[in-house]
């Protein structure tokens, strides 16, 4: 089984508290994972990065390290997603629009995309003319932390439509069902998934640290 352990601090709680308890987590050798929970206290969010990369880089079972040798959970949840959804799909890769692509999970989806050979468009919530973008999408991602962004008339018709938010869901799901071709609910979509993942990550860390050991 896995054995959960959660660290709670204040909105108050200073960046050295936080680097301090990473670090002491990075040498205890009954850990084997430790995230982060994002997104950071306001004060602290200029500094994401380096509180992140203080992670031990066999532990980052998020793979929010700029060098980790793990996927970020929500990465591979999507492309399985995609893989799923595209499964009887046999013309060349399509168009994906990245509505929030900024972001670290973000960043990295876009750069696996591109491997698979997709073509990639990202913005974001206060880019112009959203709308014109969106519609030329064959894969549609949603992750901006705005509920109910992305209407029905934001998507192309048979469009897989993926949808990051959490807890709300970006996407008006009742909408955009009318015109997908392959769509993610929230709560029920990517969410567990991306849990799955998170363990998927959680057991090649353990053994990669057991072989170290040895």
């Amino acid at each position: 089984g896995v054995r959960l352990m959660i660290q709670k601090f204040g909105s108050d709680v200073s960046l050295e508290k936080i680097k301090g308890k990473i670090g002491k987590f990075n040498q205890d050798s009954s850990l084997n994972g430790i995230m982060v929970q994002l997104p950071l206290p306001k004060s602290l969010r200029p500094k994401t990065r380096e509180i992140i990369n203080r992670i031990n880089l066999q532990k980052d079972v998020d793979g929010l390290r700029d060098d980790s040798p793990f996927l970020p959970a929500t990465v591979k949840a999507v492309l399985q997603i995609i893989k799923v959804a595209e499964k009887d799909r046999v013309e060349e890769r399509g168009k994906a629009v990245f509505v929030g692509s900024a972001g670290i999970v973000g960043r990295s989806l876009c750069q696996e995309l591109k491997k698979e050979g997709y073509r990639i468009v990202g913005c974001d919530k206060d880019t112009l003319d959203l709308e014109k973008a969106t519609k030329k999408a064959d894969i549609l991602i949603s992750s901006t932390g705005v509920e109910g962004l992305i209407t029905g008339k934001m998507i192309k018709k048979g469009a897989i439509v993926i949808d990051i938010g959490a807890p709300k869901g970006e996407v008006l799901f009742n909408e955009a069902k009318k015109k997908a071709s392959f769509i993610t609910p929230v709560p029920g979509g990517v969410g567990p998934l991306t849990i799955v993942c998170l363990i998927e990550n959680l057991v090649s860390a353990a053994i990669i640290q057991n072989k170290v050991k040895q």
